[in-house]
């Protein structure tokens, strides 16, 4: 299942991605709507509410262990998968 929309987002021109994650409500989406589905049958995943906290958890993490601030670039090398794996 590949879920498309008409809908144009209007953000500031210096909006970084993580501002339109956190900060935009796209077209008044619910907060429990899917915003990351898994695969053709779109099972699992996340909701725009899960997701943003995964985002501030992992921009706190990189904060205060390893002192990354704004403007700093950041790599992430991931599975294509939103199954997660925790190592540490």
């Amino acid at each position: 299942m590949i879920y498309t929309s008409d809908y144009a987002l209007e953000y500031p021109e210096d909006a970084t991605i993580s501002n339109i994650l956190l900060d935009y409500n796209i077209g008044g989406v619910s907060p429990d709507s899917p915003a990351i589905i898994e695969g053709l049958a779109g099972e699992g995943g996340y909701t725009y509410s899960s997701l943003r906290l995964g985002v501030r958890r992992l921009a706190t993490h990189l904060q205060q262990n390893f002192g990354v601030g704004r403007g700093t670039v950041v790599g992430v090398l991931a599975f294509n998968t939103v199954s997660t794996r925790s190592h540490q």
